[in-house]
């Protein structure tokens, strides 16, 4: 009873009146979204053509508590069905949860021969919280014990729709050491001008349907100030208009058949929902000195204004969804995105190949000499592949492969999150690999 309780009341956000009794809604919403965490891993994990991976389940449960932070892992582990690869993780209560997180990240990247893992909230400098969980923790560990945004897991599970590494050659990702991640990639471009974002965190806090939209305002103000109206060309394509409002929703239309790319009718429901009328309650209107009932819409089975509300509430689920603790941003060529409230000015955007979505990085000033470092590839260039027969002769012979480091290395970056960087998200982005 109480996980179709939570089903409906996700479902009817879609068509329900998300300006009404707001009180309250924010606590539904929290509710559902822990009823439905726990049911979406229940059904998968009972379905035989669905294997439940760690990464899905770390993602789902992030925003729980533990007691002891390497449980935000161990706990998890019994529930994993597919692992991707041969590398699995044990629990070892003799290390300290900075080394089980570095295994974590590690053990993914293997398995999935891909950089997913890096994407999201990676710890609270790229949330923007200045205290560290974990000093010494590499930027490209995640720090699972951090809680980013409630809806953060939702916005991740979009991440298939995109492709911004297609049209790069496979590259290799290699470790060098314990600390350094060396990856292969095009810089989009350095972000210039960062707006503010809108809080929803975990704790149930919400500005409501209104903040949203004054927020949002204020990002579209300053589109207008540095890009030009909605008809000026924009850099990624198309106009800034059409960029802009495919960026705040993530270029994605959630509906009751399902998830999928926003179509461009969906430009409708913005204009709706960024000037909504907050009279839209009555279910009849005053023309002249006549009553006029609401038109009925038989195709869709409701009346024009139910179906106009349908919409407009549907853009607010998507916008809520892929803006929620992100931030807004130009970079110098005037692309416009959403990034980790850590984001800032002067930051870089890159394309890196392995990963679905930009990536943005911050130029570090630290210097870190490899003397002697044993330098392991996890993922390799297809040219580059041998397949051995499994045991512990391939594993040697996989070992053999490493080599050794004695290089200084500079020009280093830290790792902030991913982006959505509107005209960058489906590979069409052309540069020179660094």
């Amino acid at each position: 009873m109480i996980t179709k309780a939570a089903a409906s009341y996700m479902n009817g956000q879609l068509s329900t009146n998300i300006d009404s009794a707001y009180g309250y809604v924010s606590f539904l919403a929290q509710f559902a979204r822990q009823v439905r965490d726990i049911e979406i891993i229940r059904q998968d994990w009972r379905n035989p053509s669905k294997l439940v991976s760690l990464l899905p389940l770390l993602r789902q449960f992030r925003i729980r508590n533990a007691t002891d932070p390497r449980d935000k892992v161990y706990a998890l582990i019994g529930m994993v069905q597919y692992w991707g690869g041969q590398h699995k993780i044990a629990p070892d209560y003799n290390l300290d949860v900075t080394n089980v997180y570095w295994q974590v990240s590690v053990t993914v990247i293997k398995n999935m021969q891909s950089l997913e893992v890096l994407c999201g909230t990676p710890n609270a400098t790229s949330d923007g919280d200045p205290r560290l969980t974990h000093p010494g923790h590499p930027s490209w560990v995640i720090d699972w014990s951090y809680r980013p945004s409630a809806t953060e897991n939702i916005r991740l599970e979009t991440q298939g729709f995109y492709d911004a590494s297609s049209h790069l050659p496979p590259g290799q990702v290699r470790l060098h050491g314990r600390l350094l991640l060396e990856v292969e990639g095009v810089e989009l471009d350095r972000i210039h001008w960062v707006c503010d974002e809108v809080v929803n965190s975990h704790h149930g806090r919400d500005g409501g349907a209104r903040r949203w939209r004054e927020v949002v305002k204020s990002w579209e103000e300053l589109v207008v100030e540095v890009l030009g109206d909605d008809n000026r060309p924009y850099a990624g394509g198309g106009t800034v208009g059409n960029a802009f409002w495919r960026t705040i929703c993530g270029n994605i239309e959630y509906t009751h058949a399902g998830i999928s790319l926003a179509g461009d009718d969906v430009s409708s429901a913005y204009t709706k929902w960024r000037s909504v009328d907050f009279h839209h309650r009555r279910t009849t209107s005053i023309v002249g000195d006549h009553l006029q009932e609401p038109v009925f819409n038989a195709k869709h089975g409701m009346t024009e204004k139910e179906l106009e509300s349908e919409k407009r509430n549907a853009f607010h689920y998507a916008v809520r969804f892929a803006c929620s603790d992100r931030k807004f941003f130009i970079t110098d060529k005037g692309y416009i995105g959403t990034g980790p409230r850590g984001v800032s000015s002067g930051d870089r955007v890159f394309v890196v190949s392995g990963s679905r979505v930009p990536l943005i990085l911050r130029p570090s000033t630290q210097e870190v000499g490899c003397n002697h470092r044993v330098v392991e590839t996890l993922i390799k260039r297809p040219e580059d592949r041998v397949f051995y027969q499994a045991g512990e002769e391939a594993k040697q012979m996989m070992r053999q492969g490493d080599s050794v480091c004695n290089e200084l290395h500079r020009g280093l970056y830290n790792l902030i999150g991913d982006a959505y960087v509107h005209g960058a998200m489906d590979g069409c982005f052309f540069g020179d690999v660094r």
